[in-house]
């Protein structure tokens, strides 16, 4: 049996473990000869063909009264035109082989954003590491908190509490962004605590 299969499949795939899959439409193909030669009436076709991979795993049945049924074309599919896109070859697969392997798409959506969140959250978690255990406070660092209005000597102090504390915690204590929770840290002290950068004033007994 004859099939239609996108070109270079692998460049299009946006994300690969999700069902139905994801493809990447690049807008460069508004710049493709082959594409701008093809009549405005079957364009769709050839962009709809693209969803149409994503459903049946890159292999679209080379009929094109089917095809214009999966994806609501109103006039005729014209494999020709699909093929002079240059986007879409034609393969040939043993009559044995299942003539289409159509994802389910009544799946529910909610799943598809779990897997979604599982994986932002997957990605998130690589990134994050805990405060390397021979940390010292950078003169970067250190300065930025002295700009905001501490003296340097609290600003040791804030170190050795920020570093203490972080050493001592056993569970959220990896971030992404450590120059973040330091800033962070710093405003949350001076908010808590406006007198902290301030040495203490010497009162006079009378």
């Amino acid at each position: 049996m004859k099939y239609l299969a996108l070109r270079n499949w692998k460049e299009f795939q946006h994300y690969k473990d999700r069902n139905p899959p994801w493809i990447k439409f690049h807008y460069s193909i508004l710049d493709d000869y082959a594409f701008s030669k093809i009549p405005d009436a079957h364009k769709w076709h050839v962009v709809a063909s693209f969803l149409l991979a994503s459903r049946t795993d890159n292999k679209i049945p080379a009929d094109p009264a089917w095809i214009s049924a999966r994806i609501g074309a109103t006039t005729k599919v014209v494999i020709e035109d699909l093929l002079a896109s240059g986007l879409f070859e034609e393969i040939q697969q043993d009559t044995g082989a299942s003539a289409s392997v159509e994802h389910d798409a009544s799946k529910p959506l909610v799943s598809e954003e779990k897997r979604r969140d599982r994986e932002e959250e997957r990605q998130s978690n690589a990134r994050a590491h805990k405060l390397p255990a021979d940390w010292t406070l950078p003169d970067e660092w250190r300065q930025w908190a002295i700009d905001t209005g501490f003296s340097s000597e609290h600003v040791d102090m804030e170190g050795d509490i920020f570093r203490d504390y972080w050493h001592s915690k056993s569970k959220d204590n990896a971030k992404t962004d450590w120059f973040k929770t330091w800033c962070n840290w710093i405003r949350k002290s001076i908010r808590d605590k406006p007198s902290r950068s301030e040495k203490p004033k010497m009162r006079i007994l009378i």
